[in-house]
């Protein structure tokens, strides 16, 4: 018994530690809304680009076989970051989870959350929009998907982890 608790114990520091280091570096900025997510203090932004309105089809479902992937289209001025998250040992669920827990809390509809084997694998990747190499890289074996939509706004996250590194690709959209 002494050594559950000193092993759960265990888990919520390291919880709080992981916690403490997240800072808030990315804030989206329109007319009507402004959104921030929480990244690690070590997330390096890789690249930034704003459009202005274009159509964008954004996963809403697995990959099936008999269906392929379901979108939902929107059209929209979108602010695309990609992030690198060099030396870290977090998982991508552990990356991901408070950002959806976030979302949820603005009121955002979570459409989509998978990982590699649920999402469908590569099946699911050769359809993902990335961005070029070097900035977005893909691990076929270790990625996950979120899309999220609130009203006339949607947010696409694609994250991926090579050895150390997580690469996280953060699309915003509003509908103008």
């Amino acid at each position: 018994s002494t050594l559950s608790s000193s092993s759960a114990a265990s888990d919520v520091y390291k919880r709080q530690k992981l916690y403490s280091y997240i800072l808030t570096i990315l804030v989206f900025s329109t007319s009507t809304y402004v959104f921030a997510l929480e990244l690690p203090s070590s997330a390096r932004l890789v690249l930034s680009d704003s459009t202005g309105v274009k159509n964008i089809s954004l996963e809403i479902s697995v990959w099936d076989r008999e269906k392929g992937i379901s979108r939902r289209d929107v059209k929209g001025g979108t602010t695309t970051k990609v992030f690198q998250i060099d030396g870290t040992s977090l998982t991508l669920d552990q990356l991901l989870n408070p950002i959806i827990e976030h979302l949820a809390d603005e009121q955002f509809r979570i459409e989509l959350y998978c990982n590699t084997h649920v999402c469908g694998g590569f099946n699911f990747r050769k359809n993902l929009k990335v961005a070029n190499p070097p900035f977005m890289l893909i691990n076929v074996a270790n990625y996950s998907v979120v899309t999220a939509i609130k009203n006339s706004s949607a947010i696409s996250l694609v994250a991926s982890k090579l050895g150390n590194t997580i690469y996280l690709q953060i699309l915003y959209l509003v509908n103008l």
